[in-house]
């Protein structure tokens, strides 16, 4: 999975649209797709629809961290504990990032759009893993409710859902890939 240069983490499959989109038009067979889809959690997240790439967000916290003299991993973990354990930073398109320590050591640096932020959208993560796996099973266009449980049912052992609202959840979410 594409990821921004170190010491960046970002997992683009459950923050960034753009990425999603690109990544669908791609992918030429669904190998290992709950495998690849556990990486999205249980919970809720933010997504980031904007327009700034994964690159450029990377490059502008890069140079947020080297601004504040936090490029070096001790220097940036110290100052996120001092900090209650994480920083929001603001890019140029106004879109706020959450900073956190990630567990590698060579990218430290954990990012993630921020709660209700410009340019994102709080999604739950079996819709939007439910929206990939469709869009990679099943390609572009509408789908029936049908054919979208069984794809919850055999690539993400989900319950089925029993209706499709194109103003929210799952139906707003396959408009937008």
């Amino acid at each position: 999975m594409h990821n921004a240069a170190p010491p960046i983490l970002l997992n683009p499959l459950k923050h960034h649209l753009g990425y999603v989109k690109g990544f669908i038009l791609q992918a030429s067979v669904v190998q290992d797709l709950s495998k690849l889809l556990q990486t999205i959690g249980t919970s809720q997240m933010d997504l980031y629809t904007g327009t700034l790439s994964i690159g450029a967000i990377a490059e502008e916290v890069k140079q947020w961290l080297q601004e504040g003299n936090l490029f070096e991993r001790q220097h940036f973990i110290t100052y996120l504990n001092q900090n209650e354990g994480y920083h929001v930073v603001e890019l140029s398109d106004t879109s706020r990032w959450v900073l956190r320590e990630g567990k590698d050591l060579q990218r430290y640096a954990h990012i993630h759009p921020a709660r209700y932020s410009p340019h994102s959208i709080r999604v739950k993560a079996n819709s939007w893993k439910t929206v990939i796996a469709v869009r990679l099973a099943l390609g572009e266009g509408a789908h029936h409710l049908q054919s979208i449980n069984q794809v919850r049912q055999i690539y993400l052992a989900l319950s089925p859902i029993k209706a499709i609202n194109t103003e929210k959840g799952i139906g707003k979410l396959l408009l937008m890939v």
